[in-house]
């Protein structure tokens, strides 16, 4: 496929949302896409409609390839390695140090291919007191404050699109684009892409608008305490929101680990 991108590779080890829209804008400049997913299952979007390739797996890979494999396994990761080994990024959405167990982290990666632009997002950043939690669009919208500009306090409501997560694939592609240039002016190694945002005032903000009711989460209110309580997937996630007196930082969340444990995060905003 001809565009800007053209002749760049790229390895997308990635489900859901973020790390498969990032690397399909990639593609849809011209870049060549490998997308590993998961054998029998593959992307968990797939099943969401007929013929395991529903509407909303399209609308976020398209312009790619795809190839299976079992990345627990020592013979999938070392396939994975090669692919890697030939490519210009690398772009990952599990939580941070799974693909580090694998063999599969940035360290061992730039072994390989010194010059790799390696592109990690998380829910909650590679350091901190919620690295190892796993993170979804509408946590992320809660943690943010992002809920508190677009929702009713009185009737609190989730977004019915999953902006966090969409935009934090922007920021991906945005920040992989950065690295490659950054690459080809200086031939200069990039550093690892994450992608926590956070906020920049403590001051908590008001409601402006009502929006739909968001798929697969549900806000109960009674006051001071709002909870939200997200059940989309195997690994629900549940998120306490006290009214703030101040913030350390929050992200712009992202998947979590389809293989990690089967048990809900509890996640509190004080």
């Amino acid at each position: 496929m001809s565009g800007a991108l053209a002749g760049i590779k790229v390895v997308e080890a990635a489900s859901y949302v973020t790390g498969p829209f990032a690397a399909q804008l990639l593609a849809d400049m011209g870049a060549e896409v490998i997308k590993i997913e998961e054998p029998k299952r593959g992307d968990p979007f797939r099943g969401w409609g007929e013929r395991n390739y529903s509407a909303t797996f399209c609308s976020l890979n398209r312009n790619k390839q795809s190839i299976t494999l079992d990345l627990r396994t020592d013979e999938a990761t070392e396939i994975a390695r090669k692919l890697a080994s030939r490519a210009d990024v690398l772009i990952q959405n599990f939580r941070p140090g799974v693909m580090g167990k694998r063999g599969l982290g940035y360290d061992d990666i730039k072994k390989l291919n010194p010059k790799i632009v390696y592109c990690s997002i998380s829910g909650f950043g590679p350091r901190g007191p919620y690295r190892d939690m796993p993170g979804y669009d509408t946590v992320g919208q809660a943690r943010s404050g992002l809920l508190s500009l677009l929702t009713d306090p009185g009737k609190p409501q989730g977004m019915g699109i999953s902006f966090s997560d969409h935009l934090t694939g922007m920021y991906a592609c945005y920040e992989v684009l950065g690295a490659l240039m950054n690459r080809m002016l200086t031939n200069m190694l990039r550093l690892p892409y994450y992608a926590p945002q956070y906020l920049s005032s403590a001051k908590m903000p008001r409601a402006t608008s009502r929006p739909g009711m968001c798929q697969g989460a549900n806000i109960a209110r009674r006051r001071p305490v709002c909870l939200l309580l997200r059940i989309e997937t195997d690994c629900p996630s549940f998120c306490i929101c006290h009214r703030p007196t101040s913030f350390g930082w929050a992200s712009l969340t992202s998947l979590a680990s389809r293989n990690g444990p089967k048990m809900p995060a509890l996640i509190i905003a004080k």
